[in-house]
C-alpha cells in the first residue's frame, strides 16, 4: 500500500468517525462533550449525507424513489467549501468500484458524475487513466450530453432532512446515551443531546436548525425510522 493510499484511507476513516455512524466512537464522554461532537456532525451536513449514500452503488434494476445516490458534481455545486471531502469520497469510490460505476453510468447520472469528477481529478493530478476510463472520457467529449439518464439522486428534501435527524440521533447514541427517555426523566437521552446541539448552533447564528429539532419531534422521528 502506497503512502498516498494510506493517507486517503486515514482521511476517509477519520471523516466517517467524526461525521457518520460508521466506526467506533469514544465512550465515557460527558454530555457536553458528546453534544460538541453532535454539533460538528450537524455542521457538516453535506459531509455526513455523503457516507449515507456512498459506496453501495445504485443497485441497477432495483433502485427505488427514496434511494440516495452519491453525486460529487451536485455535492460540489451545492457545497464548494466541502471539496476536499467530496474529492476524497469520489477517489475512494473510483478506486473500488470502477467497473460497477461504468455499468451504472449507462443509466444513472449520479454514477456518470462520479466517473466524470474522478476522471477530471486524475487528469489534474497527472495520473494515468485505465483504458475503460479513457474510452469513457472520449465518449463524453465526442457525443452530445446524455439526456436519457436517470437524474434521481436524492429523495424529497423533507424526507432526507428527517432521515438526517434520525442519523444524528444514532450518532449521539453511539457514544453511549439511550435514544429517548421518560417524560419525567432528566434530559440526558440522544434526542435531548441532538436538540441541545441544534439549539447551540442556532444561538451561534447558524442557519437551518430553527425548525424540526425539538425533543418531541426528534423522538417521533426516532420512533418512525427505528420502528419502535
Amino acid at each position: 500500500m502506497t503512502d498516498k493510499t494510506e493517507k486517503l484511507l486515514k482521511r476517509l476513516k477519520d471523516s466517517q468517525e467524526r461525521h457518520s455512524i460508521v466506526g467506533l466512537k469514544p465512550q465515557g464522554l460527558s454530555q457536553s462533550e458528546i453534544q460538541e461532537r453532535v454539533e460538528d456532525f450537524l455542521i457538516f451536513q453535506v459531509v455526513t449525507k455523503i457516507p449515507f449514500s456512498f459506496g453501495g452503488g445504485v443497485s441497477v434494476g432495483g433502485v427505488v424513489d427514496t434511494d440516495t445516490e452519491f453525486d460529487p458534481i451536485q455535492a460540489y455545486q451545492d457545497h464548494p467549501e466541502a471539496v476536499d471531502d467530496i474529492m476524497m469520497y469520489a477517489r475512494s469510490d473510483m478506486s473500488g468500484r470502477e467497473d460497477e460505476l461504468l455499468e451504472e453510468a449507462k443509466t444513472h447520472m449520479s454514477s456518470y458524475n462520479v466517473l466524470l469528477f474522478g476522471t477530471a481529478m486524475a487528469i489534474a493530478n497527472g495520473e494515468a487513466l485505465s483504458l475503460p476510463l479513457r474510452e469513457f472520457l472520449v465518449d463524453h467529449l465526442t457525443k452530445p450530453p446524455r439526456t436519457n439518464l436517470k437524474a434521481r439522486g436524492r429523495p424529497r428534501l423533507k424526507d432526507l432532512d428527517a432521515e438526517f435527524r434520525y442519523y444524528a440521533i444514532r450518532f449521539a447514541m453511539l457514544h453511549g446515551p439511550k435514544p429517548t427517555r421518560n417524560d419525567a426523566s432528566s434530559p440526558h437521552s440522544a434526542c435531548d443531546i441532538v436538540a441541545g446541539a441544534a439549539l447551540a448552533l442556532r444561538k451561534s447564528g447558524r442557519d437551518g436548525f430553527a425548525i424540526g429539532y425539538g425533543y418531541d419531534n426528534l423522538k417521533r422521528i426516532w420512533q418512525k425510522y427505528s420502528g419502535q
